[in-house]
């Protein structure tokens, strides 16, 4: 899936319906802490049966994007 807007919930569900409708067995997620990963509305359509997990707030280690290093 791509965009040329900006990804907010909306956008993130709709990846989530094709993330499911395409693959028939358990789909695991881990995410890091973006507000439109938390918005009631994901968790709600968190429902289809995929599993979010959240990285921990600060964690250089499992998400080198916030390792600080440019």
């Amino acid at each position: 899936m791509s965009t040329n807007s900006n990804v907010n919930s909306r956008v993130f569900v709709e990846f989530l319906h094709l993330l499911r409708v395409r693959n028939s067995g358990p789909i695991v997620l881990v995410l890091d802490n973006a507000k439109f990963h938390k918005n009631a509305y994901v968790f709600y359509v968190s429902q289809l049966g995929i599993i979010l997990l959240f990285l921990p707030t600060y964690s250089p280690d499992l998400n080198p994007i916030e390792s600080g290093r440019t």
